[in-house]
Formats: C-alpha cells, structure tokens, sequence
C-alpha cells in the first residue's frame, strides 16, 4: 500500500487550509485511513485545530486510487474520547457528518465529518486494513500499517460465549464480562451458571499463526486478573509449601467461590504515599523459596502464641524461647552466689577454718535457692516458642 509523508500531505492542493474538509457526506460514506494525527509533532496538527485533531484521520473516499497524486485526501475528526481506537494506515473508517465546535450568526452549530468507527473486514481485533484495489498487485502483499506497527499473524481473536461483553486490543489485550456455560467456556458448568465472571488479560500465549478464536489460559498468558463469584480455575500454584498450617487453605484450582486471582512473572505492589495493608478473617499465607522482611525502623510481630519452626508448633513438648534481661538478672544472682562462696573458701587456711566457713555458705545459699529457682519460669517466653 503507498504510504504519505506529512511533507507529501501537506503539499497536496486539496490540503490547502482547511479546505479539504467534507461539506457534504452521503450515508454510508467510508474511507481508507492514509494518515493520522497523534501528537502535536504532526505537521497539520495546528491547522487541523490543535487538541480536536488528535486521532484523526486523513483518508480517500473508497474508489479513489492511492496511486494518483495526492489530491482527494480528506481529514475526519475521531468522534469518541471516551472509549478510543486508532485506526491503521489502510483501514477503512465510516465517515458521518456531526455538529461541530463553530456556531454561525444564527446560533446554529454547523457540521464536520468525524469518523465513527472501523470497519471489521477481517474480523480481527489485530488490524483490518483492506488493501487499494487500484494499485499494482505488487504492492498489496506488503502492507504498510504505520508508525512502527508491525502485523503478528499469531494474534487470535477472543472466543465469546453467550451474552458477552468483549474489549479486546491489538496486540493481545482483553477484558470479557461473562459468566453463561460454554463448551470452551471451564469456568462455567451447571453449578454457576450465570454467576458472573471478569477476566483483565495482557498478552495472550504463544499460538501458531492464524484466524481461528482462542480463550484465556491464567497459566499461559502473559499476565492476568480473574474476578470470579462461584468458580473455580485451574491455577499452577508457584509454590504448594503450607507447613505453617494446621489446615493448610484449599489450593488455588479446588477452591471454589468469590476470590480475585493475579497472576504474572512479576508482582509489585507499591504504596507511594503511605501503607500496603493485608487482612483477612481466617489468615494471610505467604510462601516462596525465601521471604524477606526489611524495616528501617523496627520490624514487629505480634500474636497470641508465635511458633518459630513447623515443630515449635506441632509437638507435645513446646519449648519456649529464652527471655533475655530475665535471663540476665537470674544469671546474675547466680553468679553472686558462686562469686561469695569463691571469696569465702579463697581465705580457708586451716581445716577448722574451712568447717565453719562450709557451714556458714550453706545457710546462706540454701536461703536463697528457693528464690533462683522460682526466678527461673520468668526467665521463658509465654507467647514464642522454638523447635
């Protein structure tokens, strides 16, 4: 398909001004797109009225050769904002006439053409242009689609199942509102029929190159958000390890019911102003090959009963950790102890001597050894315990 530089669009006699508008647009008039507006950089952006020309389109009317000199192109304003696809350079677009931003004398709003919509040729969500059937048929086997655009045969439509509501991008994107059973539909079966179901998908898996429609796959496609109400779905967990557990959760493919899954080869949650809070009534599970947890500050765990290993846990005999100022002041006065007696015997010269000071040590600590030993229960943990 021939391709137009802004240079050779702007040197067009039918590009002079703005006068290359369509005054007068039939019902059912179309165009093939031969050049969009995308930014500011665009040499016409300007003429074409600044912001309102952003996505539009200069095009032919259909039957109008690409190969003859540029005259006959005309310009189309992009008539939604809201909810916008671009077109490609060769795809056809349905060109209406509509009330513009100019009123006359009179008070009445005076028209231009937009165009509306593109047309499905190909019924693909990838690209449908449709080459100039005037040109040289050396031509149409390469096809010019624009501004590094490049075609990927790979890129399958969207299978629907019945009632859907389907968005889907150029290069693999979609969102499906569903929820109605479907013989390629594995999310739906008798037990939740009509129960609904969103699934937000970002790249679509490998597939061989042609036409025919695929579905989701949340292990396979790039990345993926699945909100369901009463479904299960067949997830390849990235970690099964659950020794935390007493009852482990049910995994990710048995569980049943309202959950929301996110999977991709990365996930980063990012709080730039203040908290990333996790919550939830029964528990909040985290496995993986290692879990780190850094705090400039502090770090802060607190419970009940805190288990550090699978057996500080699930054995009869738990093992609390030491305390360790109460482990330091009972050591404390048990070296005071040891430290008394070492003085005493250190000035034992005679037998007799030692007799008396023997007997005089003894008293003493037998005095204060019911006192250590009841020290000892406060010297452990009540709430953390250790294999």
């Amino acid at each position: 398909m021939a391709s137009y530089t802004y240079a050779q669009l702007l040197s067009s006699t039918a590009l002079g001004g703005r006068s290359n508008i369509l005054k007068s647009i039939p019902q059912g008039t179309f165009g093939r797109v031969v050049d969009i507006i995308l930014d500011n950089t665009h040499p016409a952006y300007q003429e074409r009225g600044g912001t309102l020309a952003l996505n539009g389109v200069f095009f032919r009317t259909l039957g109008t050769p690409t190969v003859q000199e540029n005259d006959n192109i005309f310009f189309a304003y992009s008539s939604t904002r809201d909810l916008t696809k671009v077109p490609l350079l060769g795809e056809i677009v349905e060109i209406v006439n509509q009330p513009s931003e100019n009123i006359d004398g009179d008070g009445v709003t005076s028209k231009k053409p937009y165009y509306r919509s593109i047309v499905n040729i190909w019924n693909s969500p990838h690209q449908n242009s449709y080459p100039d059937g005037y040109e040289d048929a050396t031509q149409t086997d390469s096809i010019e689609l624009g501004y590094n655009f490049e075609e990927r045969p790979n890129i399958r439509p969207l299978q629907a199942y019945p009632g859907d509501t389907l968005i889907e991008g150029r290069l693999g994107q979609s969102i499906r509102f569903s929820g109605v059973t479907h013989p390629q539909n594995i999310l739906s079966d008798d037990t939740n029929n009509g129960s609904p179901f969103t699934i937000i998908r970002n790249g679509q898996r490998e597939a061989p190159e042609g036409d025919t429609p695929i579905v989701e796959d949340i292990n396979r496609d790039a990345s993926s958000i699945y909100l369901l109400s009463n479904h299960s779905i067949p997830l390849e967990q990235a970690n099964y390890k659950r020794l935390a557990y007493d009852t482990p959760p049910e995994e990710a493919q048995i569980y049943k019911g309202n959950q929301l899954l996110i999977n991709s080869g990365r996930i980063y949650l990012n709080a730039k102003e203040e908290s990333v809070l996790l919550s939830g009534t029964e528990s909040v599970g985290l496995n993986a090959r290692t879990i780190n947890l850094d705090g400039e500050e502090y770090l802060a765990l607190d419970a009940d009963k805190i288990y550090l290993g699978e057996k500080a846990r699930r054995t009869n005999r738990k093992e609390p950790v030491v305390l360790g100022l109460q482990y330091e002041a009972w050591l404390k006065d048990l070296i005071a102890i040891l430290r008394s007696m070492a003085r005493d015997f250190s000035t034992v010269l005679t037998p007799p001597q030692a007799a008396a000071v023997l007997s005089k040590q003894g008293t003493s600590i037998n005095s204060k050894l019911p006192a250590l030993e009841a020290a000892i229960k406060n010297t452990l943990s009540k709430k953390v315990y250790s294999e």
